[in-house]
């Protein structure tokens, strides 16, 4: 019988299967992070010193991707770590979406290995990361994540939200990390920006906990006030649609083993956060706002004041956005200037010193020489 006539018999389907799974060895490799915590001795974590004449550190986001889009990741994280060797950063700022496609479903799953500790093993990023919730991490578990943190050195996320102090040349830092699930999300999960899958994770009262906290957080002195979350408050490139995508088993051939249709927020200006957030961080004096979730790295300037300067890092593996599509309302962009845009991957390099914040905007395509720099002074 020739091939054509075995696959129009029903019969022979199962088969198939069958034989697939026979080969199963063969054809599909099991995550190396289903192991690693058993296997792997975890490196030492450098600690973020107390007081030193220089803070640096990395700013990246929306890079939990794994090969799912190529290897992007790998290659961007190939960058950060020829860009780390010379830095020597203190630690790591994410600006959220550490997991894809949706999060992880327990403290141990492996998707924490595979996505992030074997993506990033040069001993220069042995160091805290501080990690946001972003989208795609809140259609899991958030309270895995967190559980997460409390065995794996990395991997520093205490709570959805949280604060940090440090000191720097005799100046203190305030880095506040926040939830921007449940910023943008808290209101109404069935709103374009979000998703039924996150209700668990967000709603209205925890969304007015959170607003409360962080005003609490930023009435604290402060001379440097650093803000990271992951959506963006004004932002020039973006998506901004949604997208349905399949993960498949290993014989994804025959049929798919999960099927998921994500809105994953419109991306582009948020104007939840500017009608809401951004009051907050102009009245606290907030120098500098972190976020990802449109997957490019720019540099935003508000117009009617001149603080906080806004910072867009969320290029670390998945599908970069180049351009804000038409289907965005771009001028919800009126009160911001752009003052520079990457639609590439990458991420951003920070020193920190008494009354300077340097920033530098690192891409695939220019490798360790910075597409941009700017310096931020300290407001007075």
């Amino acid at each position: 019988r020739d091939w054509k006539k075995m696959f129009e018999d029903r019969a022979v389907g199962p088969l198939l299967v069958l034989l697939l799974v026979g080969l199963m060895p063969l054809l599909y490799t099991p995550h190396e992070g289903r192991t690693y915590w058993r296997s792997v001795a975890p490196r030492p974590v450098q600690p973020v010193p107390a007081s030193a004449s220089e803070l640096r550190f990395i700013v990246i986001g929306d890079f939990g991707a794994g090969s799912v889009w190529g290897n992007a990741q790998r290659e961007v994280a190939g960058l950060l770590q020829r860009v780390a060797d010379t830095l020597q950063p203190h630690f790591v700022l994410s600006t959220g979406d550490e997991i894809y496609p949706a999060g992880v479903t327990a403290a141990d799953d492996p998707r924490f290995a595979d996505l992030f500790e074997l993506q990033y093993r040069s001993p220069s990023l042995h160091v805290p990361w501080l990690m946001s919730v972003g989208n795609h991490d809140c259609i899991g578990s958030v309270a895995a994540m967190i559980a997460h943190s409390k065995y794996a050195a990395r991997f520093y996320m205490p709570a959805r939200y949280y604060d940090t102090t440090l000191q720097v040349g005799g100046r203190s830092v305030h880095v506040v990390v926040l939830d921007a699930c449940l910023l943008v999300c808290g209101a109404d999960v069935r709103s374009g920006r979000c998703e039924p899958s996150m209700a668990a994770n967000v709603n209205a009262q925890l969304r007015a906990e959170h607003y409360h906290w962080l005003e609490q957080q930023l009435q604290q002195p402060a001379d440097w006030k650093m803000v990271v979350a992951h959506w963006p408050i004004y932002s020039f490139l973006g998506n901004g649609t949604a997208r349905t995508f399949f993960s498949f088993s290993f014989f994804f051939l025959v049929f798919p083993s999960r099927t998921e249709t994500s809105f994953l927020g419109t991306l582009g200006p948020t104007p939840e956060l500017i009608d809401h957030l951004l009051p907050l961080l102009v009245q606290h004096k907030v120098q500098v706002y972190f976020n990802g979730h449109d997957h490019n790295l720019q540099l935003i300037n508000p117009k009617q004041h001149t603080h906080p300067v806004l910072v867009v890092s969320g290029g670390g593996g998945y599908p970069f956005h180049p351009t804000l599509k038409a289907g965005v309302d771009g001028s919800v962009n009126a009160n911001a200037t752009l003052v520079f845009s990457a639609g590439d991957q990458g991420f951003v390099a920070a020193v920190l010193r008494a009354d300077l914040l340097t920033l530098q905007f690192f891409t695939l395509s220019g490798d360790t020489s910075p597409a941009h720099s700017v310096d931020i002074p300290r407001l007075l």
